[in-house]
């Protein structure tokens, strides 16, 4: 079978979720015997527009280079960056096109691959196809509702835009959703990762495709196995967050609910992940107190991960909203017990390994976490609890089924 993944910001610089998704799968079914490419849109807008082709681990990535004029989320129309996919598509010849997003390319490119022939599975990672900021969070972190008119929205675009007005920036954001749900439409299979993400998409009114297959994805790398425990340290709490330094993340929250605490000298608190945001890494620092807050970079190695877990108690991840969150899949098979709020997919497959609390709640993470610093007979239950994290190598079967299943169709 002939495979291509459309993405954006693909390369080996970036590990982000989506990007960690693709890489396993180009793994596996490179492994089975399939044909596999890469089609991306980058990460940088500020260079002259061009195209990169690269290796990664022996698949082909064409990457296509924006210029300025081609930089927004909102505006995918690029004559440019169309032909280019077209040549892509034509050079290739895809059975399946699989489309993992659309930034950075065009609002066409799942009819582009139709017109070429190719079935198309697309999977939403995210909520762009309602939100050009992905998440349908507002700059001030407080979640949209499902039923926010459009002009509501522009007011979170205006100011980026180089002039563009609320009407202008209004009447674009109707052709977007109007090309996005027809981009939907004309797919074989739309496909989510949670049950939380199917229904959070179809509560909103204009979004149209119904038929949404959720197929939960899992942690992508080798070697991820449940370590011993660190020894305990009474009156010592010692918590890692690996999830990423950026707002959505929630980390303020939980600086903020350790922070406020009459214990918070007794916290210890290992923040791993790539630092972009200063204004929101300078927020965090203010609202740590006396709380021991270690930052600790970037990481992507399973073995960095078997570290953490064994000089941890627990890993929390209080995000704002979370369409799956893979963090938390590789904190349980490590063997960690895990926090996780309520707003998104996590509490889906918590199970008994931790404990969900109302999102963007720093009090009641607070209550919480106090209860574990004086509890550790409860870590140890929540240790033992059923419940844990899974694996692409269960995914996978699930998702060459359905490309079987599209292509007899």
């Amino acid at each position: 079978m002939r495979i291509l993944h459309v993405c954006h910001l693909f390369s080996a610089e970036l590990e982000g979720g989506v990007q960690s998704y693709v890489s396993g799968l180009l793994e596996h079914q490179r492994a089975a015997g399939h044909q596999v490419s890469v089609l991306t849109g980058a990460l940088s807008f500020d260079g002259p527009a061009s195209v990169d082709t690269d290796d990664y681990g022996g698949v082909p990535v064409t990457t296509i280079l924006r210029s300025p004029g081609e930089r927004w989320s909102a505006d995918l129309g690029s004559p440019r960056i169309g032909s280019i996919i077209d040549e892509a598509l034509a050079a290739f010849r895809p059975d399946i096109c699989h489309v993992h997003h659309w930034q950075g390319l065009t609002n066409d490119v799942v009819r582009r691959a139709v017109s070429h022939g190719a079935r198309v599975v697309v999977t939403l990672h995210d909520l762009f196809t309602t939100c050009p900021l992905f998440f349908r969070i507002r700059v001030d972190t407080e979640s949209c509702p499902s039923e926010l008119p459009l002009g509501e929205c522009a007011k979170c675009l205006l100011g980026g835009l180089g002039g563009v007005g609320p009407v202008e920036l209004e009447a674009l954001l109707v052709r977007r959703h109007e090309q996005l749900q027809q981009e939907l439409e004309a797919a074989s299979a739309v496909t989510t990762m949670s049950v939380y993400m199917r229904e959070r998409l179809r509560a909103v009114p204009y979004f149209r495709r119904d038929d949404i297959d959720v197929l939960p994805i899992g942690v992508m790398h080798d070697g991820i196995e449940s370590v011993e425990p660190p020894a305990p340290q009474p009156g010592r709490l010692r918590i890692a967050h690996w999830a990423g330094v950026a707002p959505r993340k929630g980390i303020h929250v939980l600086l903020a609910a350790l922070g406020g605490s009459a214990h918070a000298a007794a916290f210890e608190v290992h923040i791993h992940g790539r630092a972009g945001n200063v204004e929101y890494v300078r927020e965090l620092r203010g609202l740590q107190g006396d709380v021991d807050v270690r930052w600790r970079g970037t990481f992507v190695e399973a073995g960095a991960l078997r570290e953490v877990a064994s000089t941890c108690d627990l890993a929390v991840f209080p995000s704002l909203e979370e369409p799956y969150g893979l963090a938390q899949d590789e904190a349980m098979l490590l063997g960690m017990p895990v926090v996780v709020a309520a707003q998104g997919a996590p509490p889906e497959r918590v199970g008994e390994r931790g404990i969900v609390v109302p999102a963007d709640d720093p009090e009641a993470l607070r209550r919480v976490l106090e209860r574990l610093l004086t509890s550790p007979e409860e870590l140890e239950r929540l240790r033992a609890g059923a419940g844990g994290g899974r694996r692409i190598g269960e995914h996978f079967p699930e998702l060459m089924g359905l490309y079987a299943r599209v292509l007899k169709a």
